[in-house]
C-alpha cells in the first residue's frame, strides 16, 4: 500500500478527523470515529475494519497494521486530531458500530443520562470485566464513542454489546422479556437486605447529579450501598461498579 503524507493542519481530512472527535452530531451522520493510541489496536484486532490508518513518520513499526488508506502525519497534526498533547504516534478512523440486540441478554447495564464520558467509558469497562451482557445508553448521556470514554473504556465499547436510544427504545427493550429492574439510589434498600436476583434483570444508574429519571423509577426496586462514615454518596463510576460486582452474585 502506497502511504499519502499530510503536512498542512489546514488539509481537508485533517479537519475531518477534529470533527470525528470532537463532534458526535458529526460521528452519527459520517457513521464513523475517530480512536487513538497503540494499545486500541490490540483491541480492536479482527473487530471493525481500519478504514484510515493515521501515523506520525517516524512510526514506521505501525504501517504494517492493515487498513484502506494510510497516511503518514506530522506530530502536530496528530496533536491536533487527537486533541492530546502528547499523542501516541497512531490513530486511526473506524466505522461507527451499529446499535446491539440486546432482548437475548440475562443482565443487563442502563446509563441513564449519564452525563460525564469518563465515567460512562468507565462503567462499561466495569461491565466487561464482571461478565454482564451488554449495556444501554439512555437520554442524553455522553456519547460512548467520545474519545474521553473511548480512552476510559479501555475498548470495552467495542467488545461489549452496546445499544443507545431514547424513551421508546428502551421500552420496546422492556417489552421483549419480563425485566426486574433495580435502580441505584441513596434512598433505596440496602442491597445486602434484598435476595440473589435471578436473570434476566437490568442495573440502572442515573445522572450524577439529578439521580434516577422519574420514568426510571416508578418501574424499579431502589437500591443502595450503605456506607459508614460521612460521605453521602459515591461517584457513579465507583457505585455502579460495585453493584455490578455483588449482582453478578
Amino acid at each position: 500500500m502506497i502511504a499519502k503524507e499530510i503536512s498542512s493542519l489546514q488539509h481537508p481530512l485533517v479537519k475531518h478527523w477534529v470533527r470525528l472527535r470532537s463532534s458526535s452530531t458529526y460521528r452519527y451522520r459520517e457513521k464513523g470515529l475517530l480512536a487513538t493510541g497503540e494499545n486500541i489496536f490490540s483491541e480492536l484486532s479482527g473487530r471493525l475494519p481500519f478504514k484510515r490508518l493515521i501515523v506520525q513518520k517516524e512510526a514506521s513499526h505501525a504501517h504494517s497494521f492493515p487498513c484502506e488508506e494510510l497516511f503518514l502525519v506530522t506530530e502536530d497534526i496528530l496533536k491536533k486530531i487527537t486533541g492530546l498533547v502528547q499523542p501516541q504516534p497512531i490513530a486511526v478512523e473506524l466505522p461507527l458500530p451499529h446499535s446491539a440486540d440486546l432482548t437475548s441478554a440475562s443482565r443487563l447495564l442502563v446509563l441513564d443520562n449519564v452525563s460525564d464520558p469518563g465515567n460512562l467509558g468507565t462503567l462499561l469497562r466495569s461491565a466487561l470485566a464482571f461478565g454482564w451482557d451488554g449495556a444501554f445508553v439512555l437520554g442524553k448521556s455522553a456519547d460512548p464513542f467520545n474519545d474521553k470514554a473511548l480512552r476510559a473504556s479501555k475498548g470495552a465499547v467495542f467488545r461489549l454489546p452496546l445499544a443507545w436510544g431514547d424513551e421508546d427504545a428502551f421500552h420496546s427493550l422492556l417489552s421483549a422479556k419480563k425485566w426486574e429492574i433495580f435502580g441505584a439510589d441513596m434512598k433505596g434498600k440496602p442491597l445486602h437486605a434484598i435476595a440473589p436476583p435471578s436473570p434476566p434483570f437490568m442495573l440502572v444508574l442515573g445522572n450524577e447529579a439529578k439521580g434516577l429519571s422519574p420514568f426510571i423509577k416508578e418501574r424499579s426496586t431502589l437500591l443502595s450501598l450503605p456506607m459508614a462514615g460521612e460521605m453521602e454518596s459515591l461517584n457513579v463510576a465507583i457505585a455502579g461498579s460495585i453493584f455490578m460486582h455483588l449482582l453478578q452474585r
